[in-house]
């Protein structure tokens, strides 16, 4: 088995930080890696910044069509057994692709590895230990590791050793998103059978739909450890985008039953609330967002079950008054609050 990483990193006028992702990659311990800069239509000093590296990297220059596509056209070029992605405010611990080839090596059928992360500020200080579970509190809520790992096994590099668990989340993964993108590593031969990202998404949620087929492909694998510096409080993060990713949420769960239609196992009461859950979110960035009329059906379907939500109750009750009076009550409601 070859171990070559192909390394994607797409970046969109973010010079002052994409620097820093490519040298964490170039300083990887794990010998046989190749970097592709996907330079997204920048309009700042991204590309002069690029030129200095010179045959290190290999550069890609495109108008600007999303990260989707732009992820896409790295994959497309490709040579590596392996692929990696790496946000461009994002920075890896020069152990993190040993440790995940080593987890390949030590699972034969593993199909997708990742770790956990530390957030980090604009100024490089680190501001939470371990993000992964609190980035994605509401996938990992609905059972415990126990539950969500069948196995767990030590992943020995020279100076460290690290815990794996290893699980099936082909059901599991209609839960919610579980990997952070900066951290996944996986096979490049899933992508003949899974596909490429789906530009048709969008570039919000697009991350969730494109690992919820991966997870078909068999076993996966999380090193519990922080091996990603991940970039929190930028003005361009995509995670701002609220509606349109509860949206997408909606639709790949739904594809997701489409897909696996009678072999979802997963209990009926915890499918039941997921979709109560996302219903919920969409209604309630959609109200935020104050489109009421469009929020009210998201919300009608969140006071389904024995135990209605009373946040869905008091919201759909609010989105038949006029927009000018919920503009109002939300004025005095932000004036009411505590500084």
């Amino acid at each position: 088995m070859s171990d070559r990483v192909s390394v994607i990193i797409p970046t969109y006028n973010r010079a002052r930080l994409v620097c820093r992702a490519i040298d964490s990659a170039l300083a990887q311990t794990h010998p046989d890696i190749e970097v592709i800069v996907i330079d997204d239509g920048s309009t700042d000093d991204t590309a002069e910044r690029l030129a200095a590296y010179g045959e290190r990297i290999r550069v890609i220059r495109q108008p600007n069509a999303g990260v989707c596509a732009a992820r896409n056209a790295g994959m497309a070029l490709a040579s590596g057994d392996f692929i990696a992605f790496l946000d461009s405010d994002d920075a890896w611990l020069e152990w993190k692709l040993a440790a995940q080839i080593a987890a390949f090596r030590l699972v034969a059928d593993l199909q997708l590895s990742y770790t956990d992360a530390m957030a980090v500020d604009l100024d490089g200080r680190v501001v939470r230990e371990r993000c992964l579970r609190t980035f994605y509190a509401k996938s990992y809520s609905y059972m415990p590791d126990s539950r969500l790992f069948d196995s767990e096994l030590t992943v020995t590099l020279p100076a460290r050793s690290l815990p794996l668990r290893v699980g099936d989340f082909s059901s599991k993964i209609y839960l919610g998103n579980f990997f952070h993108l900066s951290t996944v590593v996986f096979r490049r031969n899933l992508l003949a059978r899974c596909g490429m990202f789906d530009s048709a998404v969008g570039n919000a949620g697009e991350d969730y739909e494109f690992f919820s087929r991966l997870a078909q492909a068999g076993p996966v694998g999380l090193l519990d450890i922080a091996a990603v510096r991940c970039g929190v409080g930028s003005s361009d993060h995509l995670s701002r985008q609220r509606t349109h990713t509860a949206l997408a949420n909606l639709n790949t769960i739904a594809k997701i039953e489409q897909r696996r239609a009678g072999r979802l196992a997963l209990p009926d009461d915890m499918v039941r609330q997921r979709r109560i859950d996302s219903a919920l979110w969409t209604g309630l960035a959609l109200f935020d967002e104050d489109q009421p009329r469009a929020a009210r059906p998201y919300l009608r379907q969140a006071l389904a079950g024995e135990n209605p939500n009373p946040r869905a109750a008091l919201y759909w009750l609010l989105s038949f008054l006029p927009l000018a009076a919920i503009r109002r009550l939300r004025a005095a409601y932000h004036r009411a609050k505590p500084s």
